[in-house]
């Protein structure tokens, strides 16, 4: 990611699983959330400030962010979209051939899963 990511977290907040994290500063759509939840211990950064790694101290018991429920059946392209960037799972959708995150306005020509 290029430039530095904006992180949106601090050492020793708690996080659900599914809060966002950070955040592409030039396509600020795209959200990374949290794998777990917890306490966020540290942020660590390496060359140019890029981020090398958020650790973050698991509970016991996961904690899950809220989610809307989704109507897959009624929704238009646009929706789901909207869906899946703010809820963090649009950086997981890679493009070919070099695995960069998929822009969202554009309607790929293939799908591979």
């Amino acid at each position: 990611m290029s430039p530095i990511p904006k992180v949106v977290v601090e050492e020793g907040q708690k996080v659900k699983a599914g809060d966002v994290l950070f955040f592409d500063k030039r396509h600020p759509e795209v959200k990374y959330v949290a794998p777990v939840s917890g306490e966020v211990a540290a942020v660590r950064r390496g060359e140019k400030r890029m981020i090398a790694e958020i650790i973050i101290l698991a509970d016991e018991v996961i904690e899950f962010a809220e989610l809307e429920t989704f109507d897959l059946e009624h929704a238009s392209r646009q929706e789901l979209v909207s869906y899946l960037l703010e809820n963090g799972a649009w950086s997981m959708i890679r493009q070919r051939p070099f695995n960069i995150i998929a822009p969202a306005d554009v309607a790929p020509r293939d799908i591979f899963y």
